[in-house]
């Protein structure tokens, strides 16, 4: 189970650090873009589809920067929150080898004879003393 966790975290780990270089490999193509979209733009004149690509160049000035924000913030709180998660899973592990010793001894404990079977065995034998006692 730990080295499942371990792997799931150290994936999840190589899957943002290969989003964000994606993400920030594409910076200069959006720049490109968002220059050559503004020439285009002080080219046009005025019309429907100068409207659609001034809105879609607006679109991507403000999402791009977000998304690459957002992927550079996950990226770091999964960096600040590795150590924890190993912390965690070391804890566990001494925990579950605590309770799987504890367990061990209890069951030990349960195959020992009970105090009260104990007494009951002796009061039977004693009366089968006693009896055989004033019966002789």
């Amino acid at each position: 189970m730990y080295q499942e966790s371990m792997s799931a975290i150290n994936s999840c780990k190589y899957f943002f650090q290969t989003l964000l270089q994606e993400i920030l490999h594409q910076q200069p193509i959006v720049e490109q873009v968002q220059r050559t979209g503004q020439k285009v733009l002080e080219n046009m004149a005025p019309s429907p589809e100068r409207d659609v690509l001034k809105f879609r160049l607006v679109d991507l000035n403000k999402r791009y920067p977000v998304i690459a924000c957002k992927a550079t913030a996950r990226k770091e709180q999964l960096d600040r929150v590795s150590p924890l998660l190993d912390q965690y899973h070391d804890a566990v592990q001494a925990f579950e080898l605590f309770l799987d010793s504890a367990e061990n001894k209890l069951e030990k404990l349960c195959d020992m004879p009970d105090e009260s079977e104990n007494a009951v065995d002796r009061k039977d034998a004693l009366q089968v003393n006693v009896l055989a006692f004033l019966i002789y």
